[in-house]
């Protein structure tokens, strides 16, 4: 944002959409329609707006045993629910040469990637 102040009605600002699906045809789509769905958002408020794409991956699949080993959490009495990140975890690409999957744990309040985040 410039000229970076908070009380400032900026004269440009750059920001990154991440753009997530497990479903990679999801994914091509949202790909596709972010640029023109933004630029038609930016007309009507009489703003510029361009975008270049900074990187893509696909959508890991993760080894169905050991998701099922995390699962059996319930089983010990915690609860789970199956959830799907986007994020490029190193499990992401470990899973590309051994089995994997990744357990995610929630934070204190919700505060995640924040200096307030408590686990």
């Amino acid at each position: 944002m410039t000229p970076n102040g908070r009380n400032v009605i900026p004269g440009q600002v750059v920001f990154t959409a991440g753009l997530r699906s497990p479903d990679i045809e999801i994914l091509h789509s949202m790909k596709a329609n972010f640029p023109r769905r933004a630029a038609e958002a930016c007309e009507e408020l009489d703003l510029d707006f361009s975008s270049q794409l900074v990187g893509a991956y696909e959508p890991p699949r993760f080894d169905d045993a050991c998701v099922g080993a995390v699962r059996t959490a319930e089983t010990l009495g915690y609860d789970w629910r199956e959830i799907v990140s986007g994020a490029s975890h190193d499990a992401t690409l470990i899973n590309t040469v051994v089995p994997s999957a990744i357990i995610m744990c929630p934070c204190v309040d919700g505060f995640s990637h924040n200096e307030a985040e408590e686990i």
